[in-house]
């Protein structure tokens, strides 16, 4: 056929573009903190005249240097008192607070520092986080673009359903990147408070006079109320199994008495 009779050729439909066919956005270049990212956190076992007074000084400490104390507990042992505190302060402050904590000690018993260095963490978390939101911002835009050339609803549902999935992977990313920093600007101090040694009570706090005494009278009351107890058990059953029981032979006695007074003297 020539040109004229020959039918024109269609083109074939182009389909419509996917986030899978989409190319990757190029993220931008993360640079490197101007600073290291160091997790500091201390450990102190400590002698200590008066536990109790010292938890609480060490609270109020946390609280006028900008922390907190995050738990608190004691437990008695041999009559004494050992405290345990959690503190979180400001990573700055943490030497101050150190300093301050060994002076309400008689003895420092153990120290311990630990600096952790999570640079290359927080590098990696703010790469990933920037690529994911490139992507998610790319996806936004195709979403968009496939509603408003009225795309078929399974289209429309897979980019949204890879734009969910994106935007769970930021909301995680996110919140790791929010604990290594709370890590950071936050130092763990925790401390054991021991009391020292002879400063127990010379009476045992666990001596309660009153308290005896109510236990004594208490057992004088029971032993009474189990005689009472027992009288009534033995005027009810034991008297009368006692009567029936006896029966036979009182009867004997009083038959063998009226014989022996009736027999004629000799």
């Amino acid at each position: 056929m020539d040109e004229a009779g020959r039918a024109p050729m269609t083109e074939a439909p182009s389909m419509p573009p996917t986030a899978a066919s989409q190319p990757m956005p190029d993220a931008a270049p993360v640079p490197a903190p101007a600073e290291r990212k160091i997790v500091r956190n201390a450990q102190l076992s400590l002698v200590v005249t008066s536990p109790p007074g010292d938890a609480d000084r060490l609270v109020r400490m946390a609280d006028s240097l900008g922390g907190y104390a995050s738990d608190l507990r004691a437990e008695r042992r041999d009559e004494l008192l050992h405290y345990w505190i959690v503190l979180r302060l400001p990573a700055a402050r943490l030497d101050e607070a150190l300093s301050a904590i060994k002076a309400l000690a008689v003895s420092v018993e153990n120290e311990a520092i630990q600096a952790e260095d999570v640079t290359d963490q927080v590098v990696d978390l703010v790469a990933r986080l920037r690529t994911l939101e490139a992507t998610e911002a790319e996806l936004q835009a195709l979403l968009a673009e496939s509603r408003s050339r009225r795309a078929d609803v399974e289209e429309i549902m897979t980019v949204y359903r890879e734009l969910t999935g994106i935007r769970t992977q930021i909301e995680q990313l996110r919140a790791q990147l929010q604990t290594v920093e709370s890590r950071v600007a936050l130092s763990t101090i925790t401390i054991e408070l021991r009391p020292e040694a002879g400063s127990g009570p010379l009476v045992s706090d666990r001596w309660r006079p009153g308290g005896t005494a109510r236990s004594a009278v208490r057992a004088l009351v029971d032993v009474l109320q189990g005689l009472v107890e027992v009288a009534i058990y033995a005027v009810i059953v034991v008297l009368p199994i006692l009567a029936i029981l006896a029966a036979p032979f009182v009867v004997a006695f009083l038959v063998f008495r009226r014989r022996f007074r009736k027999r004629p003297a000799a």
